[in-house]
């Protein structure tokens, strides 16, 4: 019996149907007919000035998560596409900085599920051997206009035809998807050319950004062995590429670390779901999952587990851990306070106050309600912590004061 893709729709095709061989790269006329003249347009250049603009704004990226937007965004025009963002190929996940012309499009993708449902992933072995991927590489136009993809999501959103080129870091691979209107036309040869030079332009950029990365959580975890805290730090997949000394040391007692992912046994569907929630948490179940999770233990309070993502927005896509699970003991006293706050940093007494408790649990939640504040008290209190000590998010301070303890030791 011939497999078929149940989630296509109600004009199902068989995988024999929309897996058609073609040429590596792309070439020639449609199945309808449609030949290139016929759905070429005019479209940027990517001629040597271009591509070297380009490469500066990767570079530029690499060091700075958001200098990213303004890259792929001249990627996108200089390749006639509508909209650009980044996908990651291990893994269903939501579109990743989509620009300006892609917002509604990655939305919806997330709403209603089509990332779920997104067989262009069947292009995948095609991008990995030769760099990128597109539609005509695995669908003719025809079929196209039967698949619910296209007419249910793509084109009554004004897009139509796609390119997907791999980035590569290491031993990871990420599909920076190109998104063109149904009337701008396919991705043809004089595209594809250009895509040859700009694949490994990315991919370098790609690579230093993640080095980069790398020495900033080696910085954070110093940080938090400083404070004598547990850590893990979690990739995108939900493994511990990081941990703490603490951290280790409650491997094989409360904690088991299977194939590199954490398992509980009480507890452990609550923590997968509280770890997919702080990975992506455009795909958080439900607001439970944000919650942390507690462990109870025999003769001692319960061990509480936090899972934190490390940046608030989603510009660190090429970061080797984009969480940290922190594991509170409620038997064990919090550290000491941080001396000299407001003299470094002309903190205010409730500042400093706030920032030892960050220091002691983590949560800004949590460190509200020990100190007895609100909700917007500690927001507003953590912002003005946030620009007198050039922080720009909970985890960037927490490294910060994890050093200043270092110092002062």
């Amino acid at each position: 019996m011939q497999p078929r893709l149940e989630w296509i729709g109600n004009n199902r095709l068989t995988l024999r149907e929309w897996l058609i061989p073609r040429g590596t790269h792309g070439a020639g006329v449609f199945p309808d007919g449609r030949g290139h003249d016929a759905l070429s347009v005019e479209r940027g250049r990517m001629d040597d000035e271009t591509l070297q603009r380009i490469e500066a704004q990767l570079l530029d990226a690499a060091t700075d998560p958001a200098a990213w937007q303004a890259a792929l965004e001249t990627i996108a025009r200089q390749t006639g596409a509508k909209g650009a963002a980044l996908l990651t190929v291990k893994g269903q996940g939501p579109l990743v900085l989509p620009t300006q012309g892609m917002g509604e499009l990655a939305q919806r993708y997330v709403a209603d599920g089509w990332y779920q449902r997104d067989f262009r992933y069947a292009g995948v072995p095609t991008m990995r051997q030769r760099g990128w991927m597109v539609d005509q590489d695995f669908v003719t136009a025809e079929q196209m206009d039967r698949m619910d993809y296209y007419q249910e999501f793509l084109r009554p959103l004004g897009f139509g035809w796609f390119a997907g080129l791999g980035i590569t870091t290491g031993d990871d691979l990420w599909c920076l998807t190109l998104q063109r209107g149904a009337e701008a036309g396919a991705f043809l040869d004089q595209d594809q050319r250009a895509f040859a030079r700009l694949v490994p332009v990315a991919s370098r950029a790609a690579t230093l950004a993640r080095e980069l990365e790398f020495n900033r959580l080696d910085g954070m975890a110093d940080a938090i062995e400083i404070m004598r805290r547990a850590a893990f730090f979690i990739d995108r997949f939900g493994k511990v590429v990081r941990m703490t000394a603490a951290a280790e040391a409650m491997v094989g007692r409360v904690i088991e670390l299977r194939a590199g992912k954490l398992r509980l046994g009480q507890g452990g569907e609550a923590l997968e779901r509280h770890l997919s929630a702080a990975i992506w948490p455009e795909l958080a179940a439900d607001a439970a999952a944000l919650e942390p999770v507690a462990i109870r233990r025999p003769g001692a309070h319960p061990l509480i587990l936090r899972a934190v993502r490390l940046r608030g927005d989603s510009r660190g896509f090429f970061v080797p851990a984009v969480a940290v699970l922190m594991v509170t003991d409620l038997d064990e006293r919090a550290p000491a306070p941080l001396p000299h706050l407001d003299a470094l940093f002309d903190l205010t007494p409730a500042e400093v106050r706030l920032a030892g408790a960050l220091l002691g649990r983590f949560s800004l939640v949590d460190a509200a309600a020990a100190l007895r504040l609100t909700h917007e008290t500690a927001r507003t209190q953590i912002k003005s912590v946030y620009a007198k000590t050039g922080t720009g998010s909970q985890a960037e301070l927490i490294d910060l004061l994890g050093r200043v303890r270092g110092a002062m030791l």
